[in-house]
């Protein structure tokens, strides 16, 4: 309700009521996130958007107006990693969404999303983690997929937000630019190149370098911030993230 608002949120509401935004005569899916890392993404990360076409959703790079933001740039460092945790979280995303994950035997006997999985995931806590790597990545360079090797098997973790979910940990040491240093469970974002270090040929840790926070795709609210801090009007915002969209007004 506007009245519960601040009186510049109060503004921004009576001004543009009742207008939308359009593509082609329909509603937009006007998506946003907290801050970019100087370029988007595409709805393609999401599974269930994967063959439908966003034209107002492309992959472009922005003007640098999010560079002094703490979230524009960070490093996320696992220096001890905990490997009962990377595969506990690895059965949440099964649990909640099993067609992202899929295990491979060296053998090549595959197993799909079966309910035999769990069972392997629980059989695996004995073995050594000996890769981890991104092996596919999406416009703007956002992990698509990540594959995790332990014992005889792989591991496919697949979509950047369960990448992000399964290297999420509890010990991690999450640096923004400005040099703040805070516990993160969740790595902020899918935009990050990631380095493993090693002993013995076994994975020990990790360190992910990024930037941005949320999923990259549409608006950018601290580049909206900024944006409106250069004197951008509504609609030149909006346009600046949503390409060739028309703004119209539906009811007064």
């Amino acid at each position: 309700h506007a009245s519960t608002l601040s009186p510049s949120a109060n503004e921004a509401v009576t001004s543009t009521r009742g207008q939308i935004m359009t593509y082609d005569g329909e509603p937009i899916n006007a998506y946003y996130y907290s801050c970019s890392c100087g370029h988007s993404t595409t709805p393609d990360i999401w599974r269930n958007n994967q063959g439908k076409t966003f034209p107002y959703l492309q992959y472009q790079e922005f003007d640098p107006i999010e560079a002094d933001i703490p979230w524009y740039s960070w490093s996320y460092k696992v220096h001890q990693l905990n490997q009962q945790e990377l595969l506990d979280n690895i059965g949440e995303r099964l649990r909640k969404q099993p067609e992202i994950i899929r295990i491979t035997s060296h053998d090549n006997r595959h197993i799909y999303n079966s309910s035999d999985a769990i069972n392997i995931l629980n059989s695996l806590n004995t073995e050594d983690i000996t890769d981890l790597e991104i092996t596919e990545r999406k416009s703007g360079e956002v992990a698509e997929c990540l594959m995790i090797t332990i014992g005889d098997m792989d591991i496919w973790v697949e979509g950047e937000y369960s990448i992000r979910c399964v290297l999420g940990a509890s010990n991690a040491e999450l640096t923004r630019q400005d040099g703040s240093v805070m516990n993160q469970t969740m790595v902020p974002s899918g935009f990050f190149t990631l380095n493993v270090y090693s002993e013995d040929g076994v994975i020990s840790g990790y360190n992910l370098k990024g930037g941005g926070f949320g999923h990259g795709v549409g608006m950018s609210q601290y580049g909206a911030r900024a944006l409106a801090l250069l004197d951008y009007d509504y609609e030149s915002i909006l346009t600046y993230y949503y390409q060739n969209v028309t703004i119209e007004k539906i009811y007064e």
